[in-house]
């Protein structure tokens, strides 16, 4: 019964190491392909050379590097090239949030639709200070096994008033459920609650 137990704890101990590696080796190869399309953009600006025209409206306008993009431009003191329409807020938490479900331990793809549903504001500190939670909801493209996908709800925040950050914050998630089950305010409530049991 000893032996038996001490293979069993084993077997546990080896399939958390593999989840811990598989997790770190997709998360890995996400970034490896969004950094492969925004770094020659990069690269040429701090040679001093202009990127391929249109290259940084592509990159805006893809929620798959919106956000990436704006913030490697701002760190190297260049967004004035990144395009007024698409450093909106939202739009950037929506692709933040795009980036989180692309991992593959999540959605392992880039929605097929994706959509605002809320912004709820908040204050808090001295001096008071704004900050901003979008609720979205999103839904895969159709199959086999889901021919009518139903729309989930996904949130990003928080974003401090006209900030979106130096990377994502901490608050971009998914539980993956039906965006009809609670009111917006309800999904944000219960996904901060279980956000701060897992830190704790």
């Amino acid at each position: 019964m000893h032996t038996v137990f001490i293979a069993f704890v084993a077997l546990l101990v080896l399939f958390v190491i593999w989840r811990y590696i598989a997790t770190a080796t997709g998360s890995k190869r996400i970034w490896q392909g969004i950094y492969a399309e925004v770094e020659p953009v990069i690269a040429a600006l701090k040679a001093g050379q202009n990127p391929l025209p249109g290259e940084v409206e592509r990159l805006a306008c893809s929620p798959q590097t919106r956000s990436v993009i704006y913030r490697a431009l701002r760190e190297i003191g260049q967004d004035n090239l990144f395009p007024n329409d698409q450093a909106r807020l939202d739009l950037i938490a929506l692709s933040d949030l795009v980036v989180w479900l692309m991992h593959p331990n999540e959605l392992a793809a880039v929605p097929d639709s994706i959509e605002l549903v809320k912004e709820i504001s908040r204050t808090e500190g001295e001096p008071l200070e704004e900050y901003k939670f979008f609720i979205f909801k999103f839904r895969e493209a159709q199959s086999a096994n889901s021919p009518i996908p139903e729309w989930m709800a996904g949130i990003a925040g928080p974003y401090w008033e006209n900030d979106a950050g130096e990377c994502a914050p901490p608050g971009v998630f998914s539980r993956f459920e039906n965006i009809d089950k609670y009111e917006p305010e309800e999904h944000l409530r219960i996904t901060e609650e279980m956000i701060l049991r897992k830190l704790r």
